[in-house]
C-alpha cells in the first residue's frame, strides 16, 4: 500500500485565504443589504462559514487524515516483513516470536 500525497501547505494556505476573502465579501453584501435572500442569517455565522469550513477540513486531512495514513501503513509495512522473513507467526490473535528481536542501531 503507498501513502497518500503529502498535503501541499501552499494549497492549503491559499484555499485559507480565498475562505477569507468570501467571507469578507459576504459580510459585505448582508451589511449593504444588496441581497435580500441573505438577510435571514446572523451575518457573523454567514461570514465566518467558511473560515470555520476551511478550518475543519484542514484540521481533518491534514491533522487526522493524513498522519493515520503516515503512522499505519510503515507499520504495517515493517509487520509484513518480518511475517516474511520469520520473526514471528500469527494464531488467532496470539503473536508468536520465534526468535528475539534484536537493534543494530538501538542505544
Amino acid at each position: 500500500m503507498e501513502l497518500p500525497p503529502e498535503p501541499s501547505f501552499t494549497g492549503w494556505l491559499l484555499a485559507g485565504g480565498s475562505a477569507a476573502v468570501v467571507g469578507t465579501f459576504l459580510f459585505i453584501l448582508h451589511a449593504s443589504g444588496m441581497v435580500r435572500a441573505l438577510a435571514v442569517f446572523n451575518i457573523w455565522w454567514l461570514a465566518s462559514s467558511p473560515v470555520l469550513g476551511w478550518f475543519f477540513l484542514f484540521i481533518y486531512f491534514c491533522e487526522i487524515e493524513w498522519p493515520y495514513y503516515a503512522l499505519i501503513i510503515p507499520i504495517s509495512v515493517i509487520f509484513q516483513k518480518m511475517l516474511f522473513v520469520g520473526y514471528f507467526t500469527v494464531q488467532g490473535k496470539t503473536i508468536i516470536l520465534l526468535q528475539p528481536l534484536k537493534c543494530d542501531g538501538c542505544h
